[in-house]
């Protein structure tokens, strides 16, 4: 019997450890699977995430020029590999450095006043994964030929993955849009100049003095040697000089006299039926009546109609 009774427990036992391995084993089969489900998505993750990462860095780099990680004191941390080709320094000489250093005088205090409202703003969000403040100024930046370039940047914080608050900056050079910004300003400030002397002088033009100031005056705003007044003389059939400031008495007493007939002013005069303003530059001096050119020894000249 007793040999009986320990076979029946030792039988028990075994079938007892044969379930729990049963069991076991179906546990472990459910933890692989859901090992396998994790790892996938996992890799999903992964993937969705370089994506993302991909279609951000092409975006950066399509859009902006260069990007910037600063410090919340203002100093560089890191910066794109393009910084270099745009700007010329080398990795050495910035890191650990203000980013507001080769920043020009005019602009510095745009820049800095720009980067400590977005910082401020930030610190008041502390705590919040993501910050609503952003900065954007255009400024001029020393390449480091010593050329200035004109750059325009768009900053905001952020968190680091140990949750350190850093500051990131994208920039666009500009330089060739302001250029050709001011290039056009600069033509507009001359029509406008030309078109304000032009009415002026149709008010007086029978008042030699007002002539005399207003060429005087149109000198000044184009920076020009001289300037001069030509009325048409219907009894001489001619253009003839009636004011002129910028040459010697001498030089105004032989030029007074020139009568210069219409079809020498041809081609300037078919130009000024449609426009406000003709330049003759150097290379069009064929377009200028020889004796006005001969006399004045002049280079390049800008011609505005007078209609009465």
């Amino acid at each position: 019997m007793g040999r009986t009774v320990g076979l029946g427990t030792a039988m028990e036992d075994k079938n007892k450890t044969t379930k729990q391995l049963i069991k076991e084993a179906e546990s472990l089969r459910r933890q692989l699977a859901e090992l396998k489900a994790l790892d996938s998505e996992r890799k999903r993750v992964e993937e969705a995430l370089r994506e993302s990462e991909e279609r951000y860095r092409m975006l950066v780099e399509q859009t902006y020029d260069f990007v910037v990680e600063t410090s919340l004191d203002g100093r560089f941390l890191h910066f794109s590999p393009d910084y270099q080709e745009v700007l010329g320094y080398e990795p050495d000489e910035l890191l650990g450095r203000s980013i507001f250093e080769h920043i020009h005088l005019d602009d510095v205090s745009t820049a800095i006043a720009a980067f400590e409202k977005a910082v401020e703003e930030a610190l008041r969000e502390k705590g919040r994964e993501k910050f609503s403040s952003v900065s954007q100024v255009v400024y001029r930046y020393r390449h480091k030929s010593g050329e200035w370039r004109w750059f325009e940047s768009t900053g905001c914080p952020f968190l680091t993955a140990t949750g350190e608050m850093r500051g990131i900056i994208v920039s666009r050079d500009i330089t060739e849009r302001k250029r050709a910004e001011e290039a056009l300003q600069e033509e507009a400030a001359i029509s406008s100049t030309l078109v304000r002397v032009g009415r002026e002088m149709i008010a007086s033009l029978d008042t030699p003095t007002i002539l005399h100031h207003l060429c005087q005056l149109t000198a000044g705003e184009l920076e020009c040697e001289c300037s001069h007044t030509l009325l048409w003389q219907p009894d001489k059939d001619a253009y003839m000089p009636v004011a002129g400031w910028g040459e010697t008495a001498e030089q105004w007493e032989a030029l007074r006299v020139l009568q210069i007939p219409r079809e020498e002013f041809g081609e300037i005069l078919a130009h000024l039926e449609g426009e406000e303003v003709v330049e003759v530059p150097p290379a069009g001096q064929d377009l200028l009546p020889s004796a006005l050119a001969k006399q004045l020894g002049m280079t390049a000249s800008l011609y505005l109609v007078l209609r009465r």
